[in-house]
């Protein structure tokens, strides 16, 4: 069984929503990477800060709300050791992006804003890229865990109904010209790998979680550009696939949609990148 933690991140006056999954081996990689987060946060959190009810958020070690109770450098050294655990376990990583106003006009959106909508066409598109991890390298079904928040909620039961009900196609390995719709074809695309809906999870009961919510605001600002990105994605990847990563992205936000599925090979130390593009 193979788990997806699933977190997202592009607040509503940000271009680009962004998602990101992180992919577990239930049985083997869950509970060692739940240790290295936990070993993290016991040795750089400090005391005061754990004993008021710490809950990893990104942008909160970013930020100002710690600054009178913990050093920025330490926060930073925290955000890393996150971001490390992925490829120390050899994790997969499924992202995903849509630009806010490059929304696809056949996305089954009706009655969602343009921030829900766009951060629901990226869920939909992270969970293709887990089926499709499910289907040609594990063999396996997976399961779908996220936090539980509403705004969560509302964007993944729209993008997992809608896979079900009608599934779509994402373009292996090359562009989607002159067409701003997703393709269908039912033979590709559809969430049947999954089992069940999603397993909403408070936060601070899911590691995992963590390690996602920590990825995913580390590319997305590899993908705007922002401070830290670079530095934090090389932590999360190895130096050769940044560069591709970096190039593949821009494709994404070109076309206006897409989503990449990044592997570490085990004959191959420097990974494997396979990505795929929706929009155009």
């Amino acid at each position: 069984m193979r788990c997806i933690y699933i977190d997202e991140t592009g607040r509503a006056h940000e271009p680009v929503a962004v998602v990101l999954g992180v992919i577990a081996q239930g049985d083997r990689q869950v509970v060692p990477a739940m240790r290295e987060v936990y070993a993290a946060i016991k040795e750089l959190v400090p005391t005061e800060v754990l004993q008021k009810g710490f809950v990893y958020h990104t942008k909160d070690l970013l930020s100002r709300k710690y600054e009178s109770q913990w050093k920025f450098e330490d926060r930073i050294a925290l955000i890393h050791r996150i971001l490390a655990v992925p490829k120390k376990l050899r994790l997969p990583l499924a992202l995903s992006l849509c630009v806010k106003d490059k929304i696809p006009p056949n996305a089954d959106l009706e009655g969602l804003s343009k921030d829900h909508s766009a951060h629901a066409v990226a869920f939909r598109l992270c969970i293709a890229e887990f089926c499709r991890y499910l289907r040609d390298y594990a063999g396996e079904l997976g399961v779908v865990f996220a936090e539980d928040t509403d705004s969560v909620k509302t964007s993944i039961k729209r993008s997992i109904t809608s896979m079900k009900k009608t599934p779509r196609r994402i373009q292996p390995l090359r562009f989607v010209e002159n067409s701003r719709e997703l393709p269908t074809d039912p033979s590709l695309l559809g969430a049947g790998e999954i089992l069940g809906q999603v397993n909403w999870t408070a936060k601070d009961e899911a590691a995992l979680l963590w390690v996602a919510d920590a990825c995913a605001h580390a590319l997305r600002r590899l993908v705007c550009r922002q401070s830290h990105g670079e530095e934090m994605s090389r932590t999360i990847l190895n130096d050769e696939l940044v560069g591709h990563l970096t190039a593949q992205i821009d494709g994404l936000v070109a076309a206006g949609a897409g989503s990449i599925l990044v592997l570490e090979d085990p004959p191959r130390p420097t990974g494997r990148l396979t990505y795929s593009v929706s929009v155009s």
